[in-house]
């Protein structure tokens, strides 16, 4: 059976607030494919998934299907 479960995170987060991307279209897909999504999808979210490993905020760059690592992150990429 499909849950719908929102991240715990998406009050807080740049995506879900529409304040990274250029085009609302886009930050509504990302909203759709990952922060509200059925059977907890926001899992497969880079940014969620980062912010659990590090437990802070994370620069504004690092979108739902980025490939940043956890080190590249912690280096000091700019907000």
């Amino acid at each position: 059976m499909e849950r719908n479960e929102f991240c715990p995170l998406r009050e807080s987060c740049a995506i879900y607030q529409n304040k990274v991307q250029h085009n609302e279209i886009v930050g509504l897909t990302y909203q759709a494919l990952y922060c509200t999504q059925v059977n907890k999808k926001y899992k497969a979210c880079r940014r969620y998934q980062l912010c659990q490993e590090l437990g802070m905020d994370l620069p504004h760059r690092v979108l739902p299907n980025s490939s940043y690592s956890r080190e590249e992150v912690t280096a000091g990429l700019s907000y």
